[in-house]
């Protein structure tokens, strides 16, 4: 599943990643601050719109992001791509 920018209010179109507060395989729960980005008035945080396990991030420190930009997958199965078993016995 994928986390999308949301639209923040009226003017706010995009914006600068300042700090980045999850890392690849962090359980988030809804509502989470995932990260912080600097618009043209303000820094403000982004918090996540589920909960679940994050796969990849797909944005870093100093990229602009714009609203409707994918910024990170999560896990469908709940864990870290790194942690997930190779083989899964029947």
């Amino acid at each position: 599943m994928k986390e999308l920018l949301q639209n923040l209010g009226e003017g706010f179109d995009s914006g600068i990643i300042v700090e980045l507060l999850v890392k690849e395989g962090d359980t988030v729960s809804a509502g989470q601050t995932l990260f912080e980005i600097e618009s043209e008035k303000a820094v403000v945080p982004i918090p996540a719109s589920q909960a679940g396990t994050i796969a990849q991030i797909l944005v870093k420190v100093g990229d602009t992001i714009k609203v409707g930009q994918i910024i990170l997958d999560y896990s469908e199965t709940g864990q870290s791509i790194e942690s997930a078993p190779d083989n899964i016995p029947i």
